[in-house]
This record gives structure tokens, C-alpha cells and sequence, in this order.
């Protein structure tokens, strides 16, 4: 294959894999505790031009088109949403996550956006328990009220109940919003009581993005025909000769 050509399919298929990228991200632009997900890419195959057959003075690097390196979470904090539920809590902690007990076993969120369930058990949205420092769900009693402190505390009228469990590590995602972490490493809360954090995709950069992905896909398709339809004239053009 010739190296433009290489070039050319190398990069729309970059472009494929971000565009891949950039849907998830607007799709969960409205996730609470959601955090984008960047590409970080390569030149693939570099090589060192030399004159006289490569033996002489360099005269620049040839690269055959771009490879994708990795895929990494951004973890800047989201905006916090005032919801004025004692239950609520917005992370501060850059790479704070929360424990809940999930079917499949422990997963970890930066959502905040808590509920009692009928028996007065913590739970996400999704009715996940969420668990204390001690891997335990927290179980509140009928008699009082609810709420978070600031610090993780769960209290039930202004007796401490349970301490919020928060971690930090590395982090692959698991679906619908939640985290699993290689290496957990336990950290103390830092909460805003009332509020949610809102994701920290910005749906305009995003879109903008994604149309700059559309031209060079376009361009890089249009090089590819260009440079494929002038190798068919050469060889015509020597076939005809012979």
C-alpha cells in the first residue's frame, strides 16, 4: 500500500475512534457526576529521512499517519446544582468516588444524588446500597430526619449513623455512569450538602469538535481516492507505453 494512502486510512480512523468518543460524551453531557473522556494519539511509524540512501545529512521525519495512544478520563469538577436535599451531596475532591454494592459487587460513582429506599437504607438512584468505611450499607432509623454532613457524616437527627466511604485509584468505566478502581486507596469526603455535581462535559467545545472530525475525515477520504485514482493513471499510462 502506498505510504499516502496508509496515511490517509490511519487518519480516518483516528477520527472514527474520537468521533466514538466525543457521542458518549454528549450523551451523558446531562449525567450527573459524569467525566469526559479524552484520546491521546501517536504519529505512527516515524521514520528519519537521510539523503544519499540514508547515508547522509537528515532532512526531516516521514510519519505514516497518526495511532491512538490511549483513552483517558478528565476529572475536573463538574458545576454543582443546588437541589437543597439534605440527602445530595456534590463531590470536591477531584478523583473522589463513592462505594456502592452493585449486583456484579462493588462499583464506585461520583454521582451523589442519594435516596432512601422503603426500608431507610442509602441508595443511588438505581437502588444500589451505598456503603460506609466499613464496606457496610448504611441503615437509617424512622425516628428522625436525615442528612450529610460536609466531612461524609450520615446522620439521623444529630446522631452519627455511618461515615461515608470515598476512594480514589485507577479508574476504568463500568456502565451507566459507574466506576470500577484498580488500587483503591480510601480519601476523607469533601462534600457540598444540597447539590449534585453536574457533568463536566461542555456539549458546544464538544460540538465543535466533532464537526473539525467530520472535515478530516472528509479530507483524509478525499487524499485517499486522489492518490489511489493517480496510481491507476500511472500504471495505465505504463501499461499503455509497453
Amino acid at each position: 500500500m502506498q505510504r499516502g494512502v496508509y496515511a490517509a486510512a490511519a487518519g480516518m480512523a483516528a477520527s472514527e475512534q474520537w468521533l466514538d468518543v466525543i457521542a458518549n460524551n454528549l450523551a451523558n453531557a446531562s449525567t450527573t457526576g459524569f467525566k469526559r473522556e479524552a484520546l491521546l494519539f501517536n504519529e505512527g511509524l516515524l521514520r528519519l529521512m537521510r539523503e544519499d540512501s540514508g547515508e547522509g545529512r537528515s532532512v526531516g521525519e516521514l510519519g505514516s499517519g497518526t495511532t491512538l495512544q490511549a483513552g483517558k478520563m478528565v476529572w475536573s469538577v463538574g458545576a454543582a446544582i443546588t437541589t437543597g436535599n439534605p440527602l445530595e451531596v456534590a463531590v470536591r475532591n477531584e478523583r473522589g468516588v463513592f462505594a456502592v454494592q452493585a449486583p456484579q459487587g462493588v462499583l464506585y460513582t461520583r454521582s451523589g444524588s442519594f435516596t432512601l429506599d422503603v426500608n431507610r437504607q442509602l441508595v443511588t438512584q438505581d437502588g444500589f446500597p451505598v456503603l460506609d468505611v466499613n464496606g457496610e450499607p448504611i441503615q437509617l432509623p424512622a425516628n428522625a430526619p436525615a442528612r450529610i454532613t460536609e466531612q461524609g457524616a450520615v446522620l439521623s437527627g444529630e446522631t452519627q449513623i455511618a461515615r461515608l466511604a470515598m476512594f480514589q485509584g485507577e479508574a476504568a468505566r463500568a456502565g451507566n455512569g459507574y466506576l470500577t478502581l484498580g488500587n483503591p486507596e480510601a480519601i476523607d469526603p469533601n462534600l457540598m450538602v444540597g447539590a449534585v455535581e453536574a457533568s463536566n462535559v461542555n456539549a458546544v467545545e464538544e460540538m465543535v469538535s466533532m464537526i473539525r472530525l467530520h472535515r478530516a475525515f472528509e479530507m483524509a477520504q478525499k487524499s485517499a481516492t486522489g492518490q489511489d485514482e493517480a496510481t491507476t493513471r500511472l500504471v495505465q499510462s505504463i501499461d499503455s507505453r509497453g
